[in-house]
Formats: structure tokens, C-alpha cells, sequence
């Protein structure tokens, strides 16, 4: 393939558009055998009356897809207050539970999702949008959501690349810990703001 017909290949979307193709991505019509996001914040976003982000990779890992999250860790309670603290714990452990792989790393602010599917198509969206209500849009009031813009590609020379540039750049960094490390690290603490959470 040539370099112009690569380029050409890359179209940019919008953030309620990448949405779309993430859903499209791991919807019920499409088994994927595995996917990489990277997003700086998440939350158990909602497509639309479609599932939530924690059924549809629950569905998937049941049919034996690899999927990996790299995240930050949880907003410290201290400063962010205990609600998105436990929020984002709350959703971490539950994809945690159902197979997802989870790294976190406090440095990160990379937007990334890979995708490959049992019929070796590849779908690589690199850009500005987390995995969240404000970085996804509304679909059908995009002009409410956040201004993001991303790039795609079904190139699988291009998601080869990226593939294999974070699992030797982001998931081996000293810094980055896995998350049941992370659990363990942090567990009286966790445990202190679940104390505080009943009260």
C-alpha cells in the first residue's frame, strides 16, 4: 500500500461520531477478539439505550475476547471529592470481575481505541475525546457535547503499530501498575473511604 492511499485511509471524526464507532465496535452484531482503550477518565457510559460500556465488554470477554483499559487511577476523595472517587473505583472493580485487564497510570492522558474483530478487520481511533458523556457527545444533540475530534482508520499496518507502541511504551513503564497491584497498594486507604462512604 502506498504512503497517499494510507493517508487517505484516515478520515476525522467527531466526538459523538467516535462514540458511534466504538459502540459499532463492540455492539452485539460484532465479536471482537481484542481491543485496547486508553482514556484518561471513564465512566459507564450509557449508548443510548443500547448497554452500558460494562454489559457490552462483559458480552465480549464471555466470548473470549483479550480486552485491556489503560486508565488513571481514581480521582484522589481528598481533592475530587468521595462521589467520583468511588465512581470510577466502582466501575473498575466491576470490569475488573468480568476479565477486563486494567493498568493504571497517574501520567496518562492519552485517548486511544483499538479494535479487531474475528473477521480481522481493525478499526485504530486516536484523538482528543475520553471515554465519557462530555468526551462522547450526545448523539442525537452533538452540538451539547464537548468539541472533540479524533482520527480513524481501518489501516492494519497502522494499528499494528500502535498496538505493539503501547504495550512496549505504556504498559511497561516502571509507573504503570496493574490494577489488582494498585487494589493491594492502596487497600487501607480504599478501605478508609468506604468507612467514610456508609457514613
Amino acid at each position: 500500500m502506498k504512503k497517499n492511499e494510507d493517508i487517505c485511509n484516515i478520515k476525522p471524526i467527531l466526538g459523538h461520531e467516535v462514540a458511534y464507532k466504538v459502540f459499532h465496535c463492540i455492539g452485539y452484531f460484532r465479536q471482537l477478539k481484542e481491543a485496547i482503550f486508553i482514556t484518561f477518565t471513564l465512566q459507564n457510559y450509557e449508548f443510548i439505550g443500547h448497554g452500558l460500556l460494562s454489559n457490552l465488554l462483559s458480552r465480549q470477554t464471555i466470548n473470549k475476547a483479550k480486552i485491556t483499559l489503560i486508565t488513571t487511577p481514581p480521582p484522589p476523595p481528598e481533592i475530587r471529592g468521595i462521589k467520583l472517587f468511588f465512581e470510577k473505583l466502582d466501575l473498575l472493580e466491576n470490569l475488573n470481575h468480568n476479565g477486563i485487564k486494567i493498568f493504571l497510570n497517574e501520567k496518562l492522558h492519552a485517548k486511544v481505541y483499538l479494535f479487531h474483530d474475528n473477521q480481522n478487520v481493525t478499526t485504530t481511533i486516536v484523538g482528543s475525546p475520553n471515554l465519557t458523556t462530555g468526551g462522547f457527545g450526545v448523539w442525537r444533540n452533538p452540538d451539547k457535547g464537548l468539541l472533540e475530534l479524533a482520527l480513524i482508520t481501518n489501516n492494519p499496518k497502522l494499528y499494528k503499530e500502535i498496538m505493539n507502541f503501547i504495550k512496549y511504551r505504556f504498559i511497561t513503564k516502571k509507573d504503570t501498575l496493574e490494577f489488582n497491584k494498585w487494589l493491594q497498594l492502596n487497600r487501607v486507604r480504599i478501605a478508609y473511604w468506604k468507612s467514610r462512604r456508609k457514613l
